[in-house]
């Protein structure tokens, strides 16, 4: 110590209480250095994994396998887990303009997106395509690519580019020899048919009726456990008035329709019944007992008469 002092006097010119306080400064700066650098080294491990969200808030992950977890369940959909995301729901037809949060997470849909499509209809965005839907970014082209199927919707655009398809081969094959199949069958040579049984050959002889409509008249016929009616077939998504009045000349039924058994099911699946109303309907037989008729089901507020009146002949009691 003395010698520092020494030093100091004779380099500095420094008085011994000068020295004394010089060294002094330098003791506490020192420590004063040790101890920042410390905590600081101490805090950037505490904090360095810190997330910083697009929206400016901040978040500290609990550990790094979490945290991939989470990032890649609520930000990084290019890591979607297809699988284990949506494929355990149970699959039914639905109208993205009316199908319910219950809905959505009944057939596994993604709940991020159904919330999105929730709140863009709350806020008078409707879905005239299936194609409509994509207009929710968030999702994925394989969520979307699954559910297409069961969407209630006419596909955009999607009749005129068969039509075109179909006109440009009937054009190019009349140029050399027209074969049988791509002739149309006049008014004349159409038999009436019947409509539960008949297959896409038997529709595509009516006028106006294709391939497309013919798969879907059959797929919607399916669906609803067999026509009861001919009018129903106008519930078949794009299918335009003058083909269903053609269809009527044509077709009738003359077979019953698959019912639902309402006392014995364990899980009612309809296109007129949508998933919650499926639901009420059992936990109201759980909690008064069987239905004897139609009319223990006006009970149920959340079905109205309309309701009632399309599925009363799809029920036996």
């Amino acid at each position: 110590m003395k010698r520092i002092i020494n030093i100091l006097r004779e380099q500095l010119d420094f008085s011994i209480e000068e020295a004394k306080g010089a060294i002094l400064a330098a003791v506490v700066i020192i420590f004063s250095i040790i101890i920042y650098y410390s905590f600081s080294l101490f805090t950037l491990n505490q904090h360095s994994e810190i997330i910083i969200k697009e929206n400016a808030h901040t978040e500290i992950p609990e550990y790094k396998n979490q945290e991939y977890e989470y990032q890649s369940r609520k930000y990084d959909f290019k890591n979607f887990d297809k699988n284990n995301a949506y494929s355990k729901g149970e699959k039914f037809s639905f109208d993205p303009n009316t199908a319910s949060e219950g809905d959505f997470k009944k057939m596994g849909f993604p709940m991020y997106v159904a919330n999105t499509i929730i709140k863009y209809r709350s806020k008078g965005g409707k879905f005239r395509y299936k194609e409509d839907l994509k207009k929710i970014y968030i999702l994925k082209p394989e969520v979307y690519e699954e559910f297409q199927p069961y969407i209630l919707l006419p596909e955009k655009n999607f009749l005129t580019q068969k039509d075109a398809e179909e006109n440009l081969t009937i054009k190019i094959n009349t140029e050399e020899e027209t074969p049988k199949w791509t002739k149309k069958a006049t008014a004349s040579t159409i038999s009436k048919f019947e409509l539960n049984s008949a297959d896409t050959t038997q529709l595509m002889r009516v006028k106006g009726i294709g391939k497309v409509f013919a798969n879907r008249i059959i797929k919607y016929r399916d669906l609803l456990g067999g026509f009861n009616n001919l009018n129903q077939i106008s519930e078949t998504y794009g299918i335009a008035p003058e083909a269903v009045e053609e269809l009527k000349k044509y077709a009738f039924i003359n077979s019953g329709v698959k019912k639902i058994v309402i006392n014995k099911a364990d899980k009612i699946r309809h296109p007129y019944l949508n998933y919650n109303q499926a639901k009420v309907i059992l936990e109201y037989r759980k909690q008064h007992g069987d239905f004897k008729n139609i009319n223990d089901l006006k009970s149920i507020k959340i079905l109205d008469e309309n309701t009632l009146n399309k599925i009363e002949p799809y029920l036996s009691f």
